[in-house]
C-alpha cells in the first residue's frame, strides 16, 4: 500500500497549514478547530518551512510561555523529514520510528499533498491485513470446492 492511499482515505485532501508569524495561541485553536496534532508551516512559495505539533505546544506551557507573544515560527521544527506519496507504508512507519515522529509531511514534486500519523499507518495496516486474510480465505475456500 502507498502514502497516496492513505492520504485518499482520510476524506479530505486539504493540507492543514498555520503561518509562521502566527502566535501559538492561534496555532492552539487551529489544532482544535482542525481535530488534529500538528499544523504545516508553508513559505510563499507554497513550500513547507517547518511543522508545529501539540508536543511543542506543551514543552511551551512547561517552560511557562506567554503563548500570545511567540511565534509559530520561533518553535516550529525546520526542514521537516517528509515523504513521497508513491512511497509505500512501511518506508513511513520506519522513517516515523527511525525518526520518533508521529506527524510525517507527505510532499509530491508539486509541493505539500498532506500529513500522515503513526494512527493513520495503523490502521492502514491493519486494514490491509484484513483484506490479506480474506482473501487467504476465499483462496481456501475455492480450492475445497473444487476437490
Amino acid at each position: 500500500m502507498k502514502v497516496q492511499q492513505i492520504l485518499s482515505t482520510k476524506g479530505s485532501m486539504d493540507v492543514f497549514a498555520i503561518a509562521a508569524d502566527a502566535t501559538i495561541t492561534a496555532l492552539v485553536r487551529q489544532l482544535c478547530d482542525k481535530h488534529c496534532g500538528a499544523l504545516l508551516i508553508t513559505d510563499e512559495a507554497g513550500q513547507i518551512a517547518g511543522i508545529v505539533s501539540e508536543r511543542d505546544v506543551i514543552q511551551q506551557l512547561a517552560a511557562g510561555t506567554d503563548l500570545d507573544r511567540v511565534s509559530v515560527g520561533e518553535i516550529m521544527t525546520r526542514e521537516p523529514v517528509s515523504i513521497s506519496p508513491e512511497e509505500d507504508i512501511h518506508a513511513a512507519m520506519d522513517l516515523m520510528v527511525k525518526r520518533r515522529i508521529r506527524h510525517l509531511p507527505v510532499v509530491s514534486a508539486s509541493g505539500p499533498c498532506g500529513l500522515v500519523t503513526v494512527r493513520d499507518l495503523i490502521h492502514a495496516m491493519r486494514e490491509a491485513d484484513h483484506s490479506d486474510v480474506a482473501k487467504l480465505v476465499d483462496y481456501l475456500q475455492s480450492e475445497l470446492e473444487t476437490r
